[in-house]
């Protein structure tokens, strides 16, 4: 029996017996003797059950391998995952302890990533992440190691940063090189056109950190930072931001037991017409913290939003405020408007508007009391949504404004098309009334504007009398602001009230 590239002499005998694995062929198992005569039918069963043998231990190897991919590598990606990092990390740096290099670590997590999920499926979601891990791997060294530690969140390993004159200018140009390079839109299978960003802490071995676990905790502190900037940004750990980071992720912990613990307070600022009666309130949340006092909202209403958290705390907030103006009409007080800040995160649940119907049932109030601020990003999302979610909240009896008007899309197309009662003219114009004439230009541009949709106009952040008398002539409907009050609890609000209702009766 003749094989190719096998020369067998005329005394050999040769047997030839194929190994399947997964009903394919993936081996040959040759036998060959030097005999005359056929081999016996029993030596033959001998040679086919080694080579079954053999199926089964390759069998058993390619599960293992796959069992290993399975553990070490992502399933939607295909990159390495969290053990990868932890083994190859720790080998950096034994290495770079060795020869003195520095390794950087880089945290990188997607800016809103959860609103891809929620306004456009998981499937487009996961199209998202299998794009920027290609952007990643494309944008750094063969050497360099590109992680997805799950959801949004990726770690990439740059190595041996010593060796470039300045190591930490080369860092910033990878991480400038990944964010440009996702600036980039893209167009997933769906059809959507998306343009994704990425917020990028960073972390330095060994001026940062010496462990695998200090240095990854010292980038997601340095990411956590320039999530709080602004996003779409990178930023270097130092010692100062990781005491911020603590002291933040304390902050957001005791956030989570404020409802139930009942130190958040709502506080009401007084809104008054050109006659300076009090026509409104806006409900305007605090934190008594029981160790750090009074907390401002300015520190703790972005960890809300970055946790959901302020979901419960906006239900919460707008059933205190149904109370109140159910408690005021028990009070024996004129009806008056109460405002509440709705989110963006709030505005797009599903199940909003029975979240707010089950609210005005229990607390029994005159909706037409209640009024929900709304900011202008909300309409960017899912337009045709964002108008039937309003129009049924009206059908429900609620007054609609648009609060910070003209700080952000400002679109006139949206604008007449979107359901609203009210526009809030943004503090940041009526600061500058005095001094500047932009700020006045476009003040009454928006009262106009305001007027010929038969809305009206509140102006918020009025602290002098100089920007009150220039709203009046602008023909502003309703002034907020310390010119006339601070937000003040409950209790000094109705007091607040009575004052008002007995100088009006006085005058």
């Amino acid at each position: 029996m003749g094989l190719p590239g096998l020369a067998l002499g005329p005394d050999w005998q040769a047997v030839l017996m194929p190994v399947y694995l997964d009903e394919r062929v993936s081996a040959l198992f040759l036998v060959a003797y030097q005999r005359q005569e056929p081999m016996a039918a029993e030596k033959r069963q001998v040679i086919r059950n080694f080579a079954d043998r053999i199926a089964v231990a390759l069998s058993n190897a390619a599960w293992e391998e796959k069992l290993f991919h399975k553990a070490h590598f992502d399933a939607l990606t295909g990159l390495p995952n969290r053990l990868v990092l932890q083994d190859r990390l720790q080998q950096d740096i034994v290495r770079a302890q060795r020869d003195g290099s520095q390794i950087a670590v880089l945290f990188i997590d997607l800016d809103r990533f959860k609103n891809v999920n929620d306004s456009m499926g998981h499937s487009a979601g996961d199209e998202l992440l299998t794009h920027v891990a290609r952007v990643f791997t494309d944008c750094v060294r063969s050497t360099d190691l590109v992680v997805r530690l799950g959801g949004d969140e990726f770690v990439i390993v740059i190595t041996d940063i010593h060796q470039n004159e300045n190591p930490v200018n080369f860092v910033s140009g990878m991480a400038q090189k990944i964010m440009h390079a996702l600036e980039r839109s893209t167009t997933l299978v769906s059809g959507l056109s998306m343009t994704p960003s990425a917020s990028i802490g960073i972390a330095l071995f060994p001026e940062d950190a010496g462990t695998f676990q200090d240095l990854l905790k010292n980038a997601d502190a340095a990411l956590y930072h320039a999530k709080n900037e602004g996003r779409a940004v990178f930023r270097f750990y130092s010692p100062e931001l990781n005491a911020t980071a603590l002291d933040n992720m304390r902050l957001e912990q005791d956030l989570r037991s404020a409802i139930q613990n009942n130190e958040l307070r709502v506080y009401y600022q007084p809104k008054v017409d050109l006659q300076r009666r009090v026509v409104g309130t806006e409900a305007l949340i605090r934190w008594q913290h029981p160790e750090r006092g009074l907390v401002s909202p300015a520190a703790f209403i972005p960890l809300a939003e970055q946790s959901g958290l302020i979901i419960d705390i906006g239900e919460w907030v707008l059933e205190q405020s149904c109370a109140f103006v159910a408690l005021l009409k028990a009070m024996g007080f004129k009806p008056i408007r109460i405002s509440v800040n709705l989110s963006a995160l709030e505005f797009k649940r599903n199940d909003l508007i029975e979240k707010i119907e089950a609210i005005l049932n229990r607390t029994q109030v005159d909706p037409h009391c209640i009024e929900l601020e709304l900011t202008e990003s909300i309409a960017i999302l899912n337009f045709k949504t964002c108008v039937d979610r309003m129009q049924h909240l009206k059908r429900l009896g609620l007054t609609l404004s648009m609060d910070d008007f003209g700080t952000g899309f400002s679109s006139l197309s949206y604008l007449q098309e979107l359901p609203l009662d009210v526009l809030k003219i943004d503090q940041s114009f009526v600061r500058l009334l005095a001094q500047s004439r932009s700020s006045q230009a476009i003040a009454k541009t928006i009262i106009a504007l305001a007027d010929g949709l038969n809305m009206k106009t509140v102006a918020e952040g009025v602290e002098t009398q100089e920007q009150a008398d220039l709203l009046e002539q602008f023909h502003c409907h309703i002034f907020q602001g310390y010119l006339f009050s601070r937000p003040i609890p409950a209790q000094d609000f109705v007091t607040f009230l009575k004052d008002a209702e007995a100088a009006a009766t006085a005058g």
